[in-house]
């Protein structure tokens, strides 16, 4: 058998085995997930932080990625973290294929870098306006799922500064593909979210007895002491009449 020295740093560079420089690198297609909350004027973009030792950067931004199941659901670690600290559901039923609104078609996918590999991705838009209560408490719940030494970690953004932190190129397209044509976006893929419904009133106390009634008790109550008193009183006599 021989032994593979492609990559081998231990060897002198002259020995090792390198691409040649029309070799593409085959990769499956992955989907890039805009997750856009509205509140209050603003938009704010979902994204992770996660190791990429490519980089090599510990903290890196970008935003999340999935695989669309044949349900139509969005699956992934990424994306179920997502779903479970913002307690949303992501499918191709909140969802619009941005892509198809890009290019005017779902079949097409931008190439992340065409002269190395096959590397394609296609994109996915999901946008909802929030009510105050849940941005409110947002900021908790990501703290609260957010843990040292896991695969990701969710962040808020707003999206007028995400572009100046992400460097990736599917993020990097994306967020450019989405300021170019805000003049087609939906203003939200899924209904707006619901205020929370207040907990109902504390019913009043019912009385167990109308006033009419209480009176009625008090005036017997008052004659039966008072015919105890004539009782006791008629009693006292009779004992000092003998």
């Amino acid at each position: 058998s021989t032994q593979s020295t492609w990559g081998d740093k231990s060897l002198p560079s002259n020995q090792q085995q390198k691409l040649a420089d029309d070799t593409l690198i085959l990769q499956n297609p992955t989907t890039l997930l805009l997750v856009i909350l509205f509140h209050q004027n603003k938009n704010y973009v979902v994204a992770v932080r996660r190791p990429n030792f490519r980089a090599p950067d510990m903290s890196y931004l970008e935003l999340p990625t999935a695989i669309k199941d044949n349900s139509g659901t969005f699956r992934g670690p990424f994306i179920q973290k997502i779903a479970k600290t913002l307690q949303m559901k992501f499918d191709v039923h909140n969802m619009m294929d941005f892509t198809e609104l890009v290019f005017g078609s779902s079949s097409n996918y931008l190439l992340t870098s065409p002269t190395e590999s096959n590397a394609s991705f296609n994109m996915w838009l999901y946008k909802q306006e929030v009510h105050s209560d849940y941005m409110a408490n947002l900021p908790t719940r990501i703290t609260a799922n957010n843990h040292d030494g896991d695969i990701c970690k969710v962040e808020l953004i707003e999206l007028s500064k995400i572009i100046e932190m992400v460097t990736d190129t599917r993020s990097c397209t994306a967020l450019l593909l989405l300021d170019a044509l805000a003049s087609k976006m939906p203003s939200q893929t899924t209904p707006p979210q619901r205020p929370p419904t207040p907990p109902p009133p504390e019913p009043e106390p019912v009385p167990l007895y109308s006033a009419e009634e209480i009176a009625m008790q008090q005036a017997a109550l008052q004659a039966e002491l008072a015919a105890k008193k004539r009782a006791q009183a008629a009693e006292q006599n009779e004992e000092e009449d003998e």
